[in-house]
């Protein structure tokens, strides 16, 4: 966008709903490919350059319904909390963990970071409680 200011405006609702399907495949596969029981301890960071809700906070709320993850503190120290609501939209609470950077407040690029550690592998069993830690259905 700093590049080409003109990305921006030339976004169609189209457009947006292929990123977001798109975005939510490649974090999927990415957590897949994290073990929850790595030295490293099992995270993955999702950004993108985007402030859109639908390319960021519903992303990450989707797959935490589908994986075994939660959501853990950036550890940035400047930003706008994510959103855990957006107009009838409900996200899960712990979305308030994740960081939102705009052009005119922050004076970069707009910018979205959500830091996920994966607690248990495999598929989330649609019956599970949300973001539990409980990791016997491993």
């Amino acid at each position: 966008i700093a590049r080409d200011p003109s990305v921006k405006l030339q976004r169609s609702v189209k457009d947006i709903q292929r990123s977001s399907h798109l975005q939510r495949e490649l974090l999927l596969a990415a957590i897949d490919m994290v073990d929850a029981h790595s030295k490293t301890g099992g995270y993955v960071v999702y950004s993108t350059c985007s402030v859109t809700v639908f390319e960021n906070e519903a992303v990450v709320d989707y797959v935490l319904s589908k994986r075994y993850v939660k959501l853990v503190p950036t550890t940035l120290s400047f930003g706008v909390d994510g959103f855990t609501r957006f107009g009838a939209k409900r996200f899960h609470p712990s979305l308030k963990l994740t960081k939102r950077y705009y052009p005119h407040v922050h004076n970069m690029d707009g910018f979205y970071v959500a830091r996920l550690k994966k607690f248990a592998n495999g598929v989330r069993k649609s019956d599970d409680d949300d973001n539990d830690d409980d990791d016997d259905d491993d």
